[in-house]
């Protein structure tokens, strides 16, 4: 196996020629993602350590940080988390990609 490899996950896929993640060891960093959600198990949110989450309304965020606190209840245990304004164009309300540490086994 390569150091690092793409992550293709089935019935989720890009226009461009770019993997869904990408992973070094038992680190994996995603390429952005929308709401799609393709059930092929592995990590969890708990191997989340950042996520980013573009919003196309900045108004959203109130919104967003109800779903957080309900995701991540412990405040000693949060991710870091970045919020910003997603690029015009396209349809979507969120999109987000993160990094995690998984177990390497």
């Amino acid at each position: 196996m390569p150091r690092r490899y793409a992550i293709h996950t089935a019935g989720v896929s890009h226009s461009n020629p770019i993997p869904n993640a990408c992973r070094i060891s038992n680190l994996i960093a995603s390429g952005a993602i929308g709401g799609a959600d393709a059930s092929t198990g592995g990590g969890t949110t708990d191997d989340i350590i950042k996520l980013t989450v573009f919003l196309r309304d900045r108004a959203d965020r109130a919104a967003l940080n109800v779903e957080w606190l309900k995701m991540f209840p412990d405040a000693k245990s949060h991710p870091a988390r970045h919020a910003q304004q997603l690029p015009d164009g396209g349809n979507l309300l969120v999109q987000c990609d993160f990094m995690a540490v998984i177990n390497t086994a």
